[in-house]
This record gives structure tokens, C-alpha cells and sequence, in this order.
């Protein structure tokens, strides 16, 4: 049994899973929207998530407390309740290749801006996989006092950055909604707010039913603030010519200060990425392998050759990566949640069964409209 944890540290941990590299991104998807229909495709995207999370977590109540996500897709999916771990792990390969591209981007900038000797955004990027890719190997997991340490570091930076942009934030007065432009938001969007992996842990670790629910809302609720603040802010002070990864564009139009937390922040937010996501696939393909050394390869090394062959870039395997979120984070969930209500003939939270349709009726358009995007 997971020890009890306060509802600012529940709070803490679901905030801490969320803020990652998927945050660096949206100033650039959110640009294009303006700040009305930025601000809505990220309050809709933190709405649904939420929503999807408390789902999970009455279907776990109702069927059993200590079971893990993947233990309840599987009780009432059966062998189809393995399609979790295959959603997860198609979602975990683009987010690597993103994570490679970006690193390869950032330490490139790192080196133009300070003059260091520049091996170029590939050269970068190889030297930063295979240090990395060592790190995954060895399993060296970051402690929970030194994340939690992290993220709040993180989270600095980002507010430093958004008051220091607040003054010079300037955008066109008039906005027209692109819907492919609000997908491509969404879908980023979706991977930044994904947390859902950890509801068990936060079930466990809560011990009641309306301190986890209150956790998950209040967590999601200020992850859109912060998310929000930040896209706008990056987004409104370069409006026409922001980068994949926005802070990258304020290294040449802010003091020398700020211009170093413009490069540590997704320094950081990709290397401590990289070696969560990329550990968690390696146990994932291992518990299907069954060899840990051949599940490192297949984690790592595809990633790479994707990201070095120029098919995708940051932006595009985060969006891509972001359907099987949709899935795992969005339908799924929604699904077991009918299912287990069907089954134990009961609820024990006021979420009405047609809003569990509706919420999966609008990620299962999302998704169609993506897979046609990417063909």
C-alpha cells in the first residue's frame, strides 16, 4: 500500500507528471489561434482530460481499488485490454523522437548563442541520445524529493519568463478559426495535460474518493493555467515567427538573464522526458520480451534513426504521439467507465453515464480527423 499523501502533495505529483516536454510546444500551435481560441483549445483539452481521469477513477472504485490501469483494461477488456500497453508504447516512440529532435535543436542554440565548438542539431542530438540512452539503460530514476525539487524549479521558469513577457505580449486583433490548426493544438495540447497512468498511484496514495477527485481537478485546473500563461505569453511576444520550441525564439529579443532559463527550460523538461518516458517503454517491452538489453534496443535506437532521417519533427511526433493518448487518455477510459457501471450496476460519482458517451464521441472525432491529417 502506497503511503498517504496530503492533497497539495497529491496535487503536486499529478502537476509534476504533466509538466514535461509537451509544454515547450504549444506556444508554437497555440500562435496561429490567437488568444481566444488558444485559450479554449486548451481549457476544452484540460476539461476532457479531467474528465476522462475521474472516469478512471470511479471505474477503478468500483471495481478495485489496487488495480493498475492496465489491470483494469484487462479485467474487462480481456486480451483486448493489452491494446492499453500498445497505445501507450506507440505513444512513448513518437514522444522519444520528439525528445531527440528537440534535445538536438536546443543544444545546437546552446552553442550558436555562447560560441561553444557546434556539432550541428544532428551532431547534438546523437551525442545527447547516447548518453541519455545510457542513462535509460541503467534504470537511474530520478528520486521523488528531487523531481518534486524539479518540477517546482521548472515552474519558476516558466512564470519568470510569462512576467517578463506580459508587457510586450501583442497579437492581430482579428483571429479566425483554422480547425486544422485547432487539431494540431488539441492534440499537443492532450499530450502536455496526460497523467493518467499515475490515477491508480494517486487512488492509492489518497484513500478517499473525493480527496482524489478534488486532487485531479485542482491539478488540471492549474496546469491550464499555467500552460495557458505560458503559450500566450511566448506566443504573443514572437506572434509570426515562433519556433517548434517556443522559448528557443526569445534566446535573441530578452537580456542575457533570461536568455539562459529561455535554454534551460527545455533543456531540462526534455532530459528528465526522455529518461521517464524512455524507462517506462523499456519495462513495457520487456514485460513482452522478456529481455531487457533487446527491449532497450527496440526502445531507443528507433527513435533516433526516425529523428536523424529529417521524417519528423518536433511538433509532428508530438501530435502524431498524441493519438495514442487520445486513446489511452481520452477513450478508454470512457469506456471502462461504462462498462463498469454496467457491471456493478451502480456510481459513486455524479458524472452523468451520457457525458461519458459524449466525451468519447468527441476524442473518437479528434482521432479520426488526426489519422487523416497524418496520412
Amino acid at each position: 500500500m502506497a503511503r498517504q499523501l496530503s492533497f497539495w502533495a497529491l496535487v503536486a505529483l499529478i502537476v509534476g507528471t504533466q509538466i514535461g516536454a509537451g509544454i515547450l510546444g504549444l506556444p508554437h500551435v497555440v500562435a496561429p489561434l490567437g488568444p481566444f481560441w488558444g485559450s479554449v483549445v486548451l481549457f476544452l483539452g484540460a476539461v476532457l482530460m479531467a474528465s476522462t481521469a475521474v472516469m478512471l477513477v470511479e471505474a477503478l472504485y468500483l471495481t478495485n481499488p489496487r488495480y493498475h490501469y492496465f489491470d483494469l483494461a484487462e479485467h474487462y477488456l480481456g486480451r483486448l485490454g493489452f491494446l492499453l500497453v500498445l497505445f501507450v508504447v506507440f505513444s512513448s516512440y513518437f514522444a522519444l523522437i520528439a525528445y531527440v529532435v528537440g534535445l538536438g535543436d536546443v543544444l545546437h542554440a546552446i552553442a550558436t548563442h555562447y560560441g561553444f565548438p557546434d556539432l550541428g542539431a544532428a551532431g547534438w542530438a546523437v551525442l545527447s541520445w547516447a548518453l541519455l540512452s545510457l542513462v535509460v539503460f541503467a534504470g537511474l530514476r530520478v528520486s521523488g524529493a528531487a523531481e518534486g525539487s524539479l518540477t517546482l524549479f521548472i515552474v519558476l521558469i516558466i512564470l519568470t519568463i510569462v512576467l517578463w513577457a506580459l508587457p510586450h505580449i501583442s497579437f492581430p486583433s482579428v483571429q479566425r478559426l483554422d480547425f486544422r490548426a485547432f487539431t494540431v493544438a488539441f492534440n499537443v495540447g492532450v499530450f502536455a495535460y496526460f497523467a493518467h497512468v499515475i490515477v491508480p498511484e494517486i487512488i492509492q496514495s489518497s484513500r478517499k474518493l473525493e480527496k482524489t477527485v478534488g486532487a485531479i481537478i485542482t491539478a488540471f485546473g492549474l496546469s491550464f493555467v499555467l500552460y495557458t500563461g505560458f503559450a500566450l505569453a511566448v506566443a504573443g511576444v514572437l506572434y509570426g515567427n515562433v519556433p517548434e520550441i517556443g522559448t528557443l525564439g526569445l534566446v535573441n529579443v530578452v537580456d542575457p538573464g533570461l536568455a539562459i532559463l529561455a535554454l534551460v527550460l527545455p533543456l531540462l523538461t526534455i532530459v528528465t522526458s526522455y529518461i521517464g518516458v524512455g524507462i517506462a517503454l523499456v519495462d513495457m517491452l520487456n514485460e513482452i520480451i522478456r529481455n531487457r538489453a533487446v527491449s532497450w534496443f527496440l526502445a531507443v535506437v528507433p527513435p533516433l534513426v526516425v529523428a536523424l532521417s529529417g521524417s519528423a519533427g518536433f511538433i509532428s511526433s508530438l501530435s502524431i504521439g498524441a493519438i495514442g493518448i487520445i486513446l489511452a487518455g481520452g477513450i478508454l477510459p470512457a469506456v471502462l467507465f461504462i462498462m463498469a457501471r454496467n457491471e456493478r450496476r451502480r456510481h459513486v460519482l455524479p458524472v452523468p453515464t451520457w457525458y461519458a458517451w459524449l466525451s468519447a464521441a468527441i476524442f473518437s472525432l479528434i482521432l479520426v480527423y488526426s489519422l487523416f491529417a497524418a496520412l
